[in-house]
């Protein structure tokens, strides 16, 4: 599916796009979530609107 793109909005041509390689020490170094079950839970000193 081809979107135009917004005017003056440029993309890299393929050739660079593909130099690039993806980095994610940020995402490595956050700290895991110990619970990993899909459900709502409360949120410590999280404020109600």
């Amino acid at each position: 599916m081809n979107h135009p793109l917004p005017a003056g909005f440029n993309i890299a041509p393929p050739e660079m796009l593909r130099a690039l390689r993806f980095d994610n020490r940020f995402v490595r170094e956050l700290p895991g979530d110990p619970v990993d079950s899909p459900r709502p839970r409360q949120v410590r000193d999280a404020q109600q609107a």
